[in-house]
């Protein structure tokens, strides 16, 4: 009973109406009418129940406090909830009317309504307010379902438009209905050329007849492939250039059918990046194996070339056996060059780094470069003014510029032109995206350009892998771009090639530049001369054969030599000897102790001693990058005599002169590097 009572609230200022119209609600049978009177709109609007359900507001339009129209309007506003009928006089039809036009669910005019109509017409004023409230109601549901639709669509829109991987979406046709931005990207179509076109478009040629076969089983069994477990494959880009993408499928059933979404990302990098992993573990593991042998094999150079060094220094020219001496040691000295090659391209290499001027390592090896090069070669040679300094190994720096050169030669077999530049470059992030990932900051570039037989995109991928040759079997040992290659990995830098077959080839070679200014390279002992000494040295050398010709030379020389195969022994050594000790020369790598450990034991009980280290590769005894520190002297095995005297003169400071002998050399062709 209480859910069908119709509160009506009866705004009327005549007494006399107002009592007649309670009378008639209030003496329903069904009594199903609950009435509240006010005169004046402000009591009116005062008294709203808000909440309240079935209210139905009789509202007089002549009131003292307003009249017409206006009493309509200025309560329509806090009676959302109410139905409204409004009373007009008997000439006011039209006034009731227009009140309809502003919202009133009926009107009355006075003295024209019995009990029955009064009823009826309040029933079906708040009937009406139920039905239009439901309605708007369900309006404003399906207004808020329409505005979460159109909401869910600017998101899948914004998340199809910002996603960082390509999306192209086909239907039962293979025919294109949608792609994202990044997808349009990755193709190079703008979306008026894709949308609609068949998905062949963006595969090769060669690969179409395969992609109909796989659609035409994905659609029987359509399921998802998710990524990291998609097809891998060639793409297609709209200048026909070709790709590696990684695909992953998901199907999408539809009122027009099943759609299909592939998730295409440009795997490019990524490939390149593996391709680089593959080519640094080969490297690494020759490496491996060349440091493995470089150590034994270097002592046995050392003693070859030791041997034929101080053989040739004894023997007469016409000697019968002086020919096969220098044989002895020129393939003594070959292997020694390939050993030399191994380790830098492996980056086992030890270096003695130091601020370089580039224009003065290029102006000192042109004169070699031109009689490498030949008269058939045009040598053309171009440096920036203000080129800046670089802190590299100088001997190495030299042999990456030998090595080109003589690559560039080797493919001007007929002659050509070789240009030799360098000047000062700066590296951003967008080198870095184009190229290997490299440190953004400023360079010395030197490129060494031909205008040989260049060469194609796949032998590009391979030049700096060892052994890898285009020459024929015996004209090279494939190790000369790859020892370029850890050289330059080794220095902090980078190289690249730019080549196609017919057109030459330009390799760039990017070294960090630094603020200092060059060191002054120091000038060299004259060849011509050995000399002498008279200090005590103690040399600690595992290989036997190795000590005793490097000790004999010594002694030869006037210096007084402790031998020892091991650290322990030269220790035990060091404290039986009563006299000074000036210089330790130890390898690095021996039984029980190594040379840097042994070293430091030396400091501690012969004070001021003077160290030189010496080996044949880089061991984990010596900082990995294989970089010495600027105070540790190193000579790199396998070391000639000559030269161990001259490393020996310039650590203990010069000759001494009351024991200097000039020990004249037979000719330059056994000159001592």
């Amino acid at each position: 009973m209480t859910g069908d009572m119709i509160h009506v609230l009866l705004v009327e200022d005549n007494p006399g109406d107002a009592r007649l119209v309670k009378e008639i609600l209030e003496h329903d049978e069904n009594s199903a009418f609950r009435v509240k009177h006010v005169s004046t709109l402000e009591e009116a609007m005062s008294s709203l129940a808000p909440g309240a359900a079935n209210q139905v507001i009789l509202l007089d339009l002549g009131l003292p406090d307003e009249s017409g129209l206006r009493t309509l309007q200025r309560i329509i506003p806090v009676a959302q909830e109410a139905s409204i009928v409004v009373i007009t006089g008997l000439q006011d039809e039209e006034l009731g009317i227009a009140a309809i036009r502003e919202g009133a669910h009926d009107y009355l005019i006075k003295g024209q309504v019995d009990g029955g109509q009064l009823r009826r017409i309040l029933r079906y004023a708040v009937e009406r307010h139920k039905m239009q409230s439901d309605l708007q109601a369900e309006i404003d549901r399906r207004a808020r379902v329409q505005r979460a639709l159109e909401l869910s669509e600017e998101r899948y829109r914004l998340l199809l438009e910002t996603a960082p991987t390509g999306i192209v979406i086909t239907n039962e046709r293979g025919r294109v209905v949608q792609a994202n931005a990044e997808a349009l990207r990755i193709f190079g179509y703008v979306r008026r050329e894709l949308i609609g076109q068949t998905i062949d478009m963006l595969l090769p040629e060669r690969l179409g007849h395969a992609h109909e076969e796989q659609l035409s089983g994905y659609l029987k069994e359509p399921h998802v492939r998710p990524m990291g477990l998609g097809l891998e494959l060639f793409a297609r880009r709209k200048d026909g250039t070709e790709f590696p993408a990684e695909i992953s499928l998901g199907p999408l059933a539809t009122e027009e059918g099943m759609l299909v979404s592939a998730t295409v990302v440009d795997i490019t990098a990524r490939k390149k990046m593996e391709e680089q992993l593959r080519i640094a573990q080969r490297m690494e593991a020759i490496g491996n194996l060349a440091g493995g042998v470089a150590h034994d094999f270097n002592n046995l150079l050392a003693v070859i070339l030791g041997c034929s060094d101080v053989a040739l220094d004894t023997l007469a020219p016409e000697h019968p056996a002086t020919k096969k001496v220098e044989m002895i040691r020129k393939a003594g000295a070959s292997a020694a060059e390939l050993t030399r090659q191994l380790l830098a391209f492996s980056r086992q290499q030890m270096l003695q780094p130091r601020v370089l001027d580039l224009k003065e390592i290029v102006e000192r090896t042109e004169v070699l470069l031109r009689r490498l090069l030949g008269e058939n070669i045009a040598l053309t040679i171009s440096l920036e003014a203000s080129l800046g300094c670089v802190k590299a190994d100088p001997g190495q720096v030299e042999q990456v510029l030998l090595n080109l050169a003589v690559n560039s030669r080797d493919a001007m077999p007929q002659g050509g032109r070789l240009k030799i530049a360098a000047h000062n470059c700066e590296l951003d992030d967008s080198y870095k995206d184009e190229q290997e990932a490299v440190i953004p900051g400023r360079y010395v570039m030197l490129a060494v350009e031909d205008t040989g037989c260049g060469m194609d995109r796949e032998t590009q991928s391979r030049i700096f892998d060892p052994f890898f040759t285009t020459k024929e079997i015996g004209k090279g040992t494939g190790l000369g771009l790859a020892t370029v290659y850890g050289i330059v990995k080794q220095s902090g830098g980078y190289i690249r090639v730019d080549s196609e077959p017919g057109k030459g080839s330009k390799f760039k070679v990017y070294l960090p530049r630094v603020e200092e200014a060059a060191e002054p390279s120091k000038g060299e002992e004259s060849e011509a001369t050995v000399l002498r000494g008279c200090e005590t040295i103690l040399l600690a050398e595992d290989s036997a054969s190795l000590r005793e010709v490097a000790g004999q030379y010594l002694e030869s020389l006037g210096y007084t030599v402790l031998e020892a195969p091991s650290g322990r022994e030269a220790l035990e050594r060091a404290k039986d000897f009563q006299g000074p000790i000036h210089l330790l020369l130890t390898d690095v790598v021996m039984p029980e102790m190594s040379g840097p450990e042994l070293a430091v034991h030396m400091a501690g009980l012969r004070p001021g001693i003077k160290v030189i280290l010496t080996s044949g590769y880089t061991d984990d005894t010596i900082p990995r990058q294989g970089e010495l520190d600027p105070g540790v002297v190193f000579i790199q095995k396998p070391y000639r005599p000559k030269a161990l005297v001259r490393k020996i003169r310039e650590v203990l400071g010069g000759p001494d002169q009351k024991s200097e002998s000039p020990i004249p050399l037979r000719s330059r062709a056994s000159s001592v590097t």
